[in-house]
């Protein structure tokens, strides 16, 4: 029985395409840093060991026999070029766990073989193999690569699958003879994009969803941070296990001490360095050869010092280890999902919870944002900070680890340059809410135009913003209003004047008056005070009451040709500044298509609000614009974003 799947046909250039490099990084889909690289011939005992822990079902699924003798001479064809074209090995913790070659059978087809580690079956490593092996393939001007593999390997027939181009499954007698098509007309292979998607996120899981954490370094100083990040991680009630480590052995807080990493119970998931400069490399090897999953090293201290820290030195110590690493000189991490209750930082004051990723490289940046969104109510779902040196994780691992996380709804990037970004491709959040909205600030500046809705260099979802108040500001509007659905903006206030230095903001940012209706303007005149105005800018007058008030913002609220409404209601003595900050809740959630923001600060009350409070008219009417943008940078790029309600 023949089967055969096509795909679609894509014309590209027929100049020869590049191999793959020497050796590049990877992720297995749990996570784990490895290394791709070609096999050389120092490796033949490293990959008869990965045959010998293979067991017989593996065997027999790579050599339809499980017997060694196969395996044996598979390798010794390894070293002989005259029968394989290129040889590839995964390579974790300084073990092979992977290896795939290619042996000529024409002058334009080759057969593939592909062998994977049972511990490291299903972690994607066959389809990054695979993936190299292609554009190896390609670049010696083959046309087919064939397999041959039993019927019942069906993980093996969806790593042929997963690489996207036109394959043949010919079926006869229990196996089965793959054959994939190469040349151009064939299009490109994604296993690239095949495994984005696998890995999404998974480079922050052992740093924001750790087990355990263990902080080396805690002394008994207060003002020391490791003590610090032990007590943050004790107020927090971190739901996993904390271990501290000193060579004091001392008890910390509530918490008994280790004198080494190597003295504790566990591997930890994430170890958090808070060690003076000169201890930090040995530190960090201490703690990834006990196993640790994550290692972050803190700043605040000696350990901040460039001449005794070097991060390219400590990342490839991490990556040999098969860890990942953040710093060095970060001021910490934060999760505030309530499963996870993480805050191993000495953020001032602590991250308040809320739906915001804040992604900062600089210290003093990413504890304003958190400061700021903490005071409006808004709050962090994640903070991670990476650091000025950079360690291995970057902003595009903190997006895709935001974007898959559902408490998450929207996320803030203060970075040195855009181009870290460059990288990142943003996809559909589960539960149809269309891409992550990303609010973008650089501090080097740019050299493309921000209100250039049609710049080609930002994904999806991304808008740059110009300084950190807009950033702010625009965050917390997302958070609690969304984006507007279009760019009416009416204005409604009780003290005179006032309304018309919102309406120039709004015609100065882009945003156009809204025109209100007939029924609309009937409505306002029976239901405000004597000597009341009505118009793009509702004059209510020092007169109106909180009834007034109540129904001419609903009328207006109410409005189809009204997309966001800026409120300038201004405390009096018959009107408690807390009581219209309920009244703009009540209306906002009875109309939930009309964002409204209020921009006056004395309607601010206690406990959550719905409504944002951005007090001054032209920042309120700054956050509305790049609100807008958000939508519009998903819409032009055919995506959807949150809030996308209907017009009534």
């Amino acid at each position: 029985m023949t089967t055969i799947v096509r795909h679609p046909q894509v014309r590209h250039d027929r100049r020869r395409p590049a191999g793959p490099p020497d050796a590049h990084s990877g992720l297995t889909c749990d996570g784990s840093p490895l290394q791709l690289r070609p096999a050389r011939a120092e490796d033949r005992q490293a990959i008869e060991a990965l045959f010998e822990r293979m067991s017989p079902r593996s065997l027999r699924q790579r050599f339809l026999t499980a017997s060694m003798v196969s395996a044996r001479e598979y390798v010794a064809d390894l070293d002989d070029p005259g029968r394989t074209l290129d040889a590839a090995l995964v390579v974790w913790r300084g073990e092979v766990v992977a290896v795939g070659s290619t042996h000529r059978v024409s002058q334009t087809a080759a057969e593939v073989a592909l062998a994977i580690d049972d511990a490291h079956q299903r972690h994607g490593l066959g389809t990054l193999v695979l993936g190299d092996l292609v554009a190896r393939a390609r670049a010696r001007g083959l046309l087919e690569l064939v397999a041959l593999t039993l019927a019942s390997n069906d993980p093996m027939l969806r790593v042929f699958d997963h690489m996207g181009l036109p394959m043949r499954v010919d079926s006869a007698d229990g196996t089965c003879a793959v054959t994939l098509q190469l040349d151009e007309q064939a299009g490109p292979a994604r296993p690239a994009a095949g495994r984005a998607s696998l890995t999404d996120g998974l480079a922050l899981q052992p740093f924001l969803r750790p087990r355990s954490v263990a902080v080396v370094g805690a002394g008994v100083q207060r003002d020391g941070v490791g003590r610090q990040v032990v007590q943050r991680l004790q107020h927090s009630d971190f739901a996993g296990r904390v271990y501290v480590v000193n060579p004091s052995g001392e008890v910390v807080g509530r918490t008994a001490s280790f004198r080494a990493v190597a003295d504790l119970p566990e591997a930890v998931d994430l170890a958090v360095i808070a060690v003076p400069g000169d201890a930090v490399t040995t530190a960090v090897r201490e703690a990834t050869a006990a196993g640790s999953r994550a290692v972050a090293v803190l700043g605040g201290g000696p350990s901040a010092d460039p001449d005794t820290v070097r991060g390219e030195d400590l990342r490839a110590s991490c990556r040999a280890a098969g860890a990942r690493f953040l710093g060095p000189d970060i001021i910490g991490l934060v999760n505030t999902d309530p499963r996870v209750r993480l805050d191993a930082s000495f953020l001032h004051p602590s991250p308040a919870p809320g739906p915001v990723c804040v992604v900062a490289d600089s210290w003093a940046l990413t504890t304003a944002i958190v400061a700021r969104l903490g005071m409006s109510g808004t709050g962090v779902s994640t903070v991670v900070n990476l650091g000025g040196a950079r360690g291995e994780i970057s902003a595009v691992d903190a997006l895709s680890f935001a974007a898959a996380d559902p408490r998450t709804s929207l996320a803030v990037v203060c970075v040195g340059d855009e181009g870290e970004l460059a990288a990142y491709r943003p996809r559909e959040r589960p539960g149809s809410r269309g891409v992550l909205p990303v609010l973008l600030l650089t501090t080097t500046g740019s050299a493309t135009d921000p209100s250039d809705e049609e710049d080609p260099g930002l994904a999806a979802g991304v808008v740059r913003v110009g300084s950190l108040t807009e950033l702010v500001d625009t965050a917390d509007l997302l958070a609690k209003a969304g984006h507007p659905a279009g760019r009416r903006v009416a204005v409604l206030g009780n003290a005179s004047g006032s309304g018309r230095l919102a309406l120039q903001a709004v015609t100065r940012h882009g945003l156009l008056p809204a025109d209100l209706s007939q029924h609309a303007d009937r409505r306002l005149s029976t239901v405000l005070p004597p000597g009341a105005s009505v118009g793009p800018a509702v004059d209510a007058t020092s007169a109106a009451t909180i009834d007034h008030l109540r129904k001419a913002l609903m009328a207006v609220a109410e409005d189809p040709g009204v997309d966001a409404v800026v409120a300038q209601i201004t405390a009096l003595p018959h009107l408690q500044a807390c009581e219209i900050g309920h009244l703009l809740d009540e209306v906002a959630q009875v109309n939930p298509s009309t964002s409204i923001v209020s921009a006056v600060q004395d309607t601010v009350c206690t406990g959550p609000q719905r409504v944002p409070t951005i007090p001054d008219p032209e920042r309120a009417v700054a956050a509305l614009a790049h609100a807008l943008e958000v939508r519009v940078a998903g819409c032009r790029r055919g995506t959807t974003h949150p809030r996308a309600v209907p017009r009534r």
